[in-house]
């Protein structure tokens, strides 16, 4: 399973469907700094963005992989986010806080709907907010590419270049919305 496009790639990939003015799949209002901004929404193959590392979620559960397997405390600080096994261990971490750990298993309800709002990327293709759904959609995806042919491209938006405190702003806000249990009940 392929995690990610090259930073490359992704840059450009986000740059282009900005430009486009043809999508028809509208916008996403943000707050950023204060101020609501429409985000365009698009369509990438799920293989195209990486997951964040540093995700508020999933700090804890990176915490315990660290004890578990009896690495350096900076082991997620040190790593290299953009390399495939770096992605493979966050998909891990991913998958199993959602069967073990969340209180709806969204890789069982992503089998009966489909996706209903978009992934947020930074500029440069990492989720800021998504990073379970995107793993349910893949692991679902990756199971039965005809099946669940619907995951093959999926919606995000791309946030302007903003500084870390601002993504963790950001993040922080959304994750305070968001509800499992209502949106996927």
């Amino acid at each position: 399973m392929k995690l990610g496009k090259n930073r490359y790639e992704r840059i450009n990939t986000i740059r282009t469907n900005l430009e486009d003015n043809s999508s028809p799949l509208g916008t996403l209002q943000v707050e950023v700094a204060g101020k609501q901004i429409p985000l365009k929404i698009f369509h990438v193959s799920i293989d195209f963005p990486k997951y964040r590392i540093n995700n508020g979620r999933t700090l804890s559960a990176q915490q315990e992989y660290i004890a578990d397997k009896v690495l350096d405390e900076k082991f997620f600080e040190d790593a290299d986010y953009e390399a495939q096994s770096t992605q493979e261990i966050k998909h891990e971490i991913l998958k199993r806080k959602i069967e073990k750990t969340d209180k709806v298993n969204i890789i069982q309800k992503f089998k009966k709907v489909p996706q209903k709002e978009p992934l947020m990327l930074t500029n440069d293709g990492f989720v800021l907010n998504g990073n379970r759904r995107l793993c349910a959609m893949r692991v679902n995806f990756y199971s039965d590419k005809n099946k669940f042919s619907n995951f093959k491209d999926i919606q995000v938006v791309a946030l302007p270049h903003l500084d870390e405190g601002q993504l963790q702003e950001i993040e922080a806000k959304l994750q305070l919305q968001t509800n499992w249990q209502q949106d996927y009940s």
